[in-house]
């Protein structure tokens, strides 16, 4: 049975991205390995939300081509989109199907998806790199109102640049570790 996984970077004042949506403010971060490909070889899922989707297809390549690609939309995805790429707006039915999943899936973005996910208490395992610095606004990971929790923490990884990777799970997950 696998888990539903929100791994993700953000700002130390809780950014996933600055004012229009970019992420370029990473780039001064990619002088370290964080585990990347040892956290992707445990997913065969990726949920999107549309936003999210709409700017990977910028990126070039399709970096998913591998997994079953979800995205959280209402509108219809482009007819020439990635294999293996599927639309829904339900977010319990979609809950419900990652978690009987044989390896686990990766809440990619955004902050909607993840506001959506939080509420229906759909996030297992919580992978999060706080980055140090400070974007001063932008797309806050999680936006005010979220449900409230306290997810058990199970792990913090330092980095020699600053970079704090810190895991947690649902405190009601025993054995999600």
């Amino acid at each position: 049975m696998g888990r539903i996984v929100l791994y993700v970077a953000a700002s130390l004042d809780g950014y996933i991205a600055d004012p229009d949506g970019g992420v370029d403010w990473l780039t001064d971060f990619n002088d370290c390995e964080y585990g990347y490909e040892t956290f992707v070889a445990t997913v065969d899922a990726v949920v999107l939300g549309r936003k999210t989707f709409d700017q990977v297809l910028t990126f070039g390549d399709w970096p998913y081509a591998d997994m079953k690609t979800f995205v959280l939309t209402r509108r219809p995805l482009p007819d020439e989109g990635p294999p293996n790429t599927v639309a829904t707006k339900d977010v319990a039915g979609l809950i419900a199907e990652l978690r009987e999943r044989p390896c686990d899936s990766w809440i990619v973005g955004g902050a909607e998806v993840f506001a959506a996910f939080l509420e229906q208490d759909g996030i297992d395992r919580f992978e999060l790199f706080t980055m140090p610095v400070l974007l001063g606004s932008g797309v806050r990971l999680f936006p005010d109102g979220q449900r409230s929790g306290r997810p058990q923490l199970v792990g913090i990884t330092t980095h020699d640049n600053g970079v704090i990777r810190t895991t947690y799970v649902r405190s009601d997950d025993e054995g999600a570790a």
